[in-house]
């Protein structure tokens, strides 16, 4: 009876032993867990941030039992982790947001503006402040894209349209020179410097000056 007592009383603290093996291993886990998450909850990339939250998340629910106290003291450090990230970002969306308010009321109030060149700068610099803005949750960043956006897609429209009509008058314009530099060179080459031929060299020069500018692309030379 002794000896079948001691081989019970052996067992049972192997027994013991185990669990207390196991129970180790589920506190190396969940604080190398903590760990990240005290590390991630520092972060301002909040996307992948966000990622790794529900990621480390998702390794803690399989992580296993330490016992009820020991896992109570546990979680509640891993998830004040957690929740000082969240409340960041929270922040972060807030700020975001208010800023891209802020950005599409300035995109709105250019929208019709025909100064083009001085206006697409503007443009660009609201662009890059948005990208800096950040991200202002899903919740609000599509919509607040999409009316961001508007208010370029109508500026860029008119721009756009504005240069293709400028540029098909260039192109008319230039085909008008062209006319007038044939005809000059016909009469040079004829070589008679007579009033008439004077005359018709000084109707073409004004003929020139009436048809206006053909762009800076062609205008130098064209007029060489």
């Amino acid at each position: 009876e002794e000896k079948l007592r001691e081989e019970f009383d052996a067992n049972i603290e192997k027994v013991y032993e185990k669990q207390k093996a196991l129970a180790q291993k589920v506190v190396d886990v969940k604080e190398a867990l903590i760990k990240e998450a005290e590390k991630t909850s520092l972060s301002d990339d909040f996307k992948k941030a966000t990622e790794k939250m529900t990621s480390l998340m998702d390794q803690w629910k399989v992580s296993g039992n330490a016992g009820k106290k020991t896992d109570d003291e546990l979680w509640n450090r891993f998830n004040a982790a957690r929740q000082k990230f969240y409340d960041r970002r929270a922040v972060q969306f807030e700020n975001a947001k208010k800023v891209k308010e802020d950005l599409i009321e300035k995109a709105r109030s250019l929208q019709d503006s025909e100064e083009w060149q001085k206006t697409s700068a503007k443009y660009k610099e609201l662009m890059d402040a948005w990208k800096a803005a950040g991200n202002a949750g899903r919740e609000f960043d599509d919509d607040l894209w999409n009316a961001f956006n508007e208010a370029r897609q109508k500026f860029y429209a008119k721009r756009n349209e504005f240069y293709e009509k400028l540029h098909a008058e260039h192109d008319e314009k230039y085909a008008e020179k062209q006319a007038l530099v044939k005809e000059a060179k016909s009469i040079a080459g004829l070589q008679e410097y007579t009033r008439e031929q004077t005359a018709m060299m000084k109707e073409l020069s004004n003929k020139w000056k009436s048809i206006g500018f053909c762009g800076k692309d062609k205008e130098d030379e064209i007029w060489n």
